[in-house]
């Protein structure tokens, strides 16, 4: 066991490393799906353990998925170079305001997520916030019927969007950017 183990965390590693140099301009799926063939060769984790962990988490595994996509289509784009060189631009060799403009665009970016992150939305799997909620409420064994789920979001989604654009609005008023 102690072999296996050890070859796990070598695979680990190894994706890691990858993960960060990116050699050869690779995806990381290049090295973390043999990686995860050898772990389970190797007999660290079994075939139905995987199946079973895969399907108890899927829903996460899509919302992320989806979630990279749309970063490599922001990146395509250019969106990310673009805000990199707003970002690099904008404070003319001054540090604070260099500071002012990765915390605009967080901002600006944290105002759009909230609203597609927080409570329930129409669906279960529409937001990271959903799909935890749903996998705690299924932990303690606890069906939630539509009629809940839908009220639940009525009564919870409109009063986090409002403290939340409230914060922004504090911070940015506080902050002067």
């Amino acid at each position: 066991m102690v072999l296996a183990e050890s070859l796990s965390l070598a695979m680990l590693l190894v994706v890691l490393v990858c993960a960060v140099t990116r050699p050869f301009r690779l995806p990381e799926a290049v090295f973390a799906v043999p990686a995860a063939a050898v772990v389970i060769a190797a007999g660290a984790i079994t075939p139905a353990h995987v199946r079973e962990e895969a399907a108890r988490l899927g829903p996460v595994i899509g919302f992320l998925s989806a979630v990279l996509v749309l970063a490599k289509l922001c990146d395509d784009e250019g969106l990310f170079h673009a805000c990199g060189t707003w970002m690099a631009r904008w404070p003319a060799g001054r540090p604070g305001r260099l500071l002012g403009a990765v915390f605009a665009l967080a901002s600006a970016i944290t105002a759009v997520l909230p609203g597609v992150n927080i409570g329930p939305n129409l669906t279960y799997a529409g937001s990271l916030a959903t799909l935890l909620w749903r996998r705690i409420v299924h932990h303690h064994e606890h069906d939630v019927a539509l009629r809940e789920f839908t009220v639940l979001g009525l009564l919870t989604v409109p009063a986090a969007l409002t403290l939340a654009t409230v914060a922004l609005w504090v911070s940015l008023r506080l902050l002067g950017t």
